[in-house]
Parts: C-alpha cells; structure tokens; sequence
C-alpha cells in the first residue's frame, strides 16, 4: 500500500472511530434525559458488540429490557 493509500485509509479509521464514540455518548446523554426509555440502553449494547466488548454488550442488554438481547450466548 502506498503511503498516500495509507494515509487515507488511516484518516477515514479515524473518522469512523470518532463517530462511533460520538454515538456512545450520545446514547449515554439520552439515557441521562429518560432513563426508562429502553432504546437507548440497547443501542448502546449494539455499539459495544461492534466493538467486541461483550461484558458492556452484555450490560445495556440486561439494563435495555429487550426479551430478546443481541450477540449474547
């Protein structure tokens, strides 16, 4: 690969990973503003299972309420 394909490639990572850390915190501020609200609790647990984090996966899904939790065995 050449440097420039690696700088670009480098860049667009960079970017992706700060969206997905914005989301995190977003969903953490949602949660803060109507914590009843099941959603975000288990779209947290969704971004956690991306990031292969299953004990964090495994939290929001037991917090999120949903009968049937995601990427947990």
């Amino acid at each position: 690969m050449s440097d420039e394909a690696r700088r670009l490639y480098n860049e667009k990572l960079s970017k992706m990973l700060s969206r997905f850390e914005e989301a995190i915190r977003n969903f953490e501020k949602a949660i803060v503003l109507e914590p009843s609200d099941p959603e975000p609790h288990y779209e947290l647990g969704k971004l956690y299972l991306l990031k292969a984090d299953k004990k964090k996966t495994e939290d929001w899904n037991k917090k999120s309420n949903v009968p049937k939790s995601i990427g947990v065995d």
